[in-house]
């Protein structure tokens, strides 16, 4: 039968591949190779993306505000020139009237020169205080700006390169049911085969396609996310080697930074509220200034009979004591609190969440190891299975479907494979980040573990 040689030669060349992978160990930590596909993935994202230069700008915008708050022990300094016209109407009542009666009409220029400097006010250290923790807010948020970007991208590109090994296996099975359904019809039409074998083939043909259909669109997606294309992949083998020590690359400490840049936040936001109790608290003391001021009246005309000017000086010291201002600063001072209050119950939980999480991922990792040594083996008794089912149906001691299926059966469980060899990847860099952070060394450490071919 015609077909027979392409199940036998089938079965040889996807236990050369097998083999193949399993023996190429070396690949990511043995032999240095060109990479620089995810390297290239990031610097363009970086590059492209306005999270960074937004995130520049705002940390601007809150060191300026420091330096705003700072100024307020400053002295102040304003002027003020009013240009008037000014009517007068004097009328007498008694003989001994000083001022002569009559009307009249007359120009007045009035300059105002006040020096304000504060000696004694409490409000203003909360208000740089709080300035200075908004000012650390800003950096945490720019630090978690850049690591979530990191964080999307790498994990995109995993994903894809898992997508992308798994498309690989689809193609092979798709070309091999390809070739099986080429000749399974020639022997189908010379009455060799029978239709159930012709219609297997066909439905298995038609499953992997859909597959295939799936797996390109996910591809797709994770690359759009990174704002990378398929094109950014070409020429181009996302191919982990199964031996790899992964323990040993993204080793797992105990003490991690985990949620960094989100508990520095919550803990500023924190102090922040704090400092702004502080200051509405602290608007029912009493403040003390330098004051001084120069004055000078100049009008055309006036009740004396002819032009005058009158010019002074005063210097001195103002106290200001709002002794009360119907309960308002304390009430909000309540507020401020609750609010603080409410931050460090959110940093509790969230702390209570990094320290469970941080468990969890070390409790996966312990795990991950001997799921992967018995997925591998799995594969290789599929393998053998295929490759004797293969033998077997050639000499006619086996049908067709049985063959066929335990080649099936073979890429399934590479699949598998696959997938929790990605999923175990995934899990050693994410819990490795938590400590190290989401940085570009880590992108550098990722990108190692593929090789760039022509």
């Amino acid at each position: 039968m015609t077909y027979r040689s392409h199940l036998s030669l089938g079965g040889y060349c996807v236990t050369t591949l097998w083999r193949g992978l399993v023996g190429c160990s070396a690949l990511a930590f043995g032999v240095t190779l060109p990479g620089g596909v995810l390297r290239d993935i990031y610097n363009e994202a970086r590059t492209a993306s306005p999270v960074s230069a937004a995130a520049e700008f705002e940390l601007k915008a809150a060191e300026q505000n420091v330096n705003t708050q700072s100024r307020l022990y400053r002295p102040r300094f304003s002027a003020q020139v009013r240009e008037l016209l000014s009517y007068q109407d004097v009328s007498n009542s008694t003989n001994t009237a000083i001022f002569q009666e009559g009307s009249d009409s007359y120009g007045v220029t009035r300059v105002l020169v006040e020096m304000d400097k504060p000696l004694i006010d409490p409000t203003i250290k909360p208000r740089i205080d709080a300035a200075r923790s908004r000012l650390q807010q800003q950096q945490y948020r720019s630090q978690a700006a850049v690591e979530y970007q990191t964080r999307d991208i790498i994990i995109g590109f995993l994903r894809a390169a898992r997508l992308q090994e798994l498309t690989q296996s689809v193609d092979r099975v798709i070309a091999r049911l390809e070739k099986e359904l080429e000749a399974v019809t020639k022997s189908h039409e010379a009455k060799v085969a029978t239709v159930t074998d012709l219609q297997n083939i066909r439905l298995s043909l038609a499953g992997m396609k859909r597959d295939r259909n799936s797996l390109e669109q996910q591809l797709r997606y994770e690359l759009a996310a990174m704002g990378a294309t398929a094109q950014s992949l070409k020429g181009t083998a996302l191919h982990l080697s199964p031996g790899a020590d992964l323990a040993a690359l993204f080793p797992a400490v105990e003490q991690t930074n985990s949620g960094e840049a989100a508990i520095g936040i919550l803990t500023a936001e924190a102090e922040e509220i704090s400092q702004k109790a502080a200051e509405a608290r602290r608007r029912d003391l009493p403040t003390l200034s330098l004051y001084a001021q120069y004055g000078l009246d100049y009008a055309a005309g006036s009740v004396f009979g002819g032009r005058r000017d009158l010019s002074g000086v005063e210097v001195g010291v103002v106290l200001n004591w709002n002794i009360f201002d119907r309960g308002i600063n304390r009430s909000e001072a309540k507020e401020f609190e609750y609010r603080r209050r409410a931050k460090e119950a959110e940093l509790a939980a969230r702390q209570t969440e990094q320290a469970r999480n941080d468990a969890y991922g070390r409790s996966l990792l312990s795990q991950a190891g001997g799921g992967i040594a018995e997925l591998s083996d799995l594969v290789q008794q599929h393998d053998v299975l295929q490759q004797a089912s293969a033998r077997a149906y050639a000499e006619g001691k086996e049908s067709y479907l049985n063959s066929l299926t335990a080649y099936l059966a073979f890429e399934a469980a590479l699949r598998e494979l696959i997938g929790a060899r990605h999923d175990q990847l995934m899990r050693h860099v994410s819990f490795y980040a938590r400590s190290a952070g989401w940085n570009q060394d880590l992108v550098e450490k990722v990108d190692g573990l593929f090789a760039s071919v022509n």
